[in-house]
């Protein structure tokens, strides 16, 4: 699946080139492969059943998307992980006649440098760790928790690899 990043830098609009017949998952972190200082595109998809039997009072309040990386690796979700923090009222799609809502919602971070990861490489040419990432779906609930406590929500991880070359330090390095 690509998506047209340039239409949706310049207006906010969310489409798919190729067309909408490849649906991802409810969220997709990007590629599996993170390198330093790469553009990181989530696509959120809010998928909600039987919309005519709701009505927009149903979504006065908002959903928040928070998307989290485990950096340290200390498999402990801290909130100084999280790195995409947004919200979306859905009130106005409310009422309507559609047998299933499908919301598609385009989020992004930028991979940080990895000073915290190389510290413990010694003098490898590159560098591969796995992470886990983490999101949270939650209904008014702008704080909600990396340990999935909301209000009311979903929680899904995903591990990716974080790649970096690291210049190889030799006998003829000179400082």
């Amino acid at each position: 699946m690509k998506v047209d990043v340039d239409t949706w830098l310049k207006s906010g609009e969310f489409r798919l080139s190729g067309g909408l017949e490849c649906f991802p998952p409810r969220f997709e972190p990007g590629p599996k492969n993170w390198v330093p200082k790469m553009k990181i595109f989530i696509i959120w998809r809010i998928r909600i059943p039987l919309p005519s039997q709701r009505t927009a009072e149903d979504f006065d309040q908002d959903l928040d998307l928070a998307f989290f990386v485990d950096w340290n690796m200390n498999s402990d979700w801290e909130k100084n992980e999280q790195v995409i923090n947004s919200s979306l009222n859905l009130k106005r799609f409310f009422p309507n006649n559609y047998p299933c809502l499908e919301i598609w919602y385009l989020t992004w971070f930028k991979v940080p440098e990895a000073s915290t990861f190389t510290a413990h490489c010694g003098g490898l040419e590159f560098f591969k760790e796995k992470l886990w990432t983490r999101g949270v779906l939650s209904y008014c609930d702008p704080d909600a928790s990396a340990n999935g406590e909301s209000v009311f929500g979903e929680v899904e991880d995903y591990q990716i690899s974080y790649f970096e070359v690291i210049k190889k330090k030799g006998k003829n390095d000179h400082h």
